[in-house]
């Protein structure tokens, strides 16, 4: 652990900040001109989309990183990424995470070391109609649109056909926020956390 680390770490147990982890791919950076060594400029990010090469960045960066090793990591066109467990602290107003501890490649990462998954409804899996649906996606994203949600820094989401509800993705929000977002808007949200609290 570097003495960063232990900074963030010492910080958010003063301020009761919860230690997340998350198993994520990890755009570690664009090499630079010369193309022998990542630029520095260019923080790490958690990845958008796993079917895109070379991965573009998801609009959270992450601090303190410290490459542990060429293990998994993949190269193209300029750009590096990996997979890795991540442990640390989340700025959402910052939409920056902050690591206490060194990344682990996620090939060494033993599975009951794993986050859970996380999938809450608040909408009991009730069949909802396509058009309902439908209806509630362009409720949810013209909302989000307007800045009436930059509360819960969504990162992406759209209807979600198997439990009637409209999935909403984050990096990291407090538990209960799908309920108050959905008393809000009067819309069932099921949230996808990218992050979820370490063990």
């Amino acid at each position: 652990m570097t003495p960063s680390m232990q900074r963030a770490r010492a910080a958010a147990k003063r301020t009761n900040q919860p230690i997340l982890a998350a198993n994520v791919s990890v755009v570690v950076g664009a090499f630079n001109q010369g193309g022998n060594d990542i630029d520095p400029r260019q923080p790490p990010c958690f990845q958008a989309g796993s079917d895109v090469r070379p991965p573009g960045c998801l609009p959270v960066t992450i601090a303190n990183w410290v490459q542990p090793s060429n293990v998994g990591v993949d190269h193209e066109q300029g750009v590096s990424w990996g997979d890795y467990r991540l442990v640390g602290t989340f700025d959402v107003d910052a939409q920056t995470f902050t690591l206490t501890q060194i990344p682990v490649p996620a090939s060494q990462v033993p599975d009951s070391e794993r986050p859970a998954a996380d999938s809450k409804s608040t909408a009991g899996g009730e069949p909802v109609d396509a058009k309902t649906l439908a209806a509630w996606s362009q409720r949810v994203f013209a909302e989000w649109e307007a800045g009436h949600l930059d509360d819960v820094h969504i990162l992406g989401m759209g209807p979600n056909s198997s439990d009637g509800t409209i999935q909403v993705a984050v990096a990291w929000a407090p538990p209960g926020t799908e309920e108050r977002l959905s008393a809000r808007l009067g819309i069932p949200i099921t949230m996808y956390r990218m992050l979820k609290p370490a063990s």
